[in-house]
């Protein structure tokens, strides 16, 4: 081939592919993806999916955030509530009250970031503390 007709191809094949960019970007809404209603995922008919301790702390942290909001909340009442041991009466909800979950046992507790260096999680946790 020549060099002339390779600049040609070139410039068809450059051409081509722009139009057939262009052309793919169509309507979004045309190709609609259905979402199920649930999500299931199971392994020997067992879910492998637990929510329940995230969702209990993501309460306590509302709490936490309300508390932090209202004057007749003394600091020890805010540190108690971040370290929450089971069956203190912390929260308004009597099931967070009834939990062995607490937002402390989460702060710094990244497996991949400190199950190697605790030092580090324990002075983040001290800082925490220390608001």
């Amino acid at each position: 081939m020549t060099k002339t007709i390779k600049t040609v191809v070139k410039m068809f094949a450059l051409v081509t592919g722009s139009f057939s960019a262009f052309m793919g970007c169509g309507d979004d809404d045309a190709a609609s993806v259905k979402t199920p209603e649930t999500y299931s995922f199971t392994r020997d008919q067992r879910s492998t999916v637990s929510f329940s301790g995230q969702t209990t702390r993501i309460l306590m942290g509302e709490e936490i955030i309300d508390a932090f909001l209202d004057t007749a909340f003394t600091e020890a009442r805010i540190d108690a509530m971040f370290a929450h041991k089971k069956g203190s009466d912390n929260f308004k909800d009597a099931d967070l009250n009834a939990s062995d979950k607490s937002v402390r046992s989460k702060t710094a507790a990244s497996s991949d970031f400190f199950s190697a260096n605790t030092a580090a999680a324990s002075a983040i946790k001290e800082e925490f503390d220390s608001w």
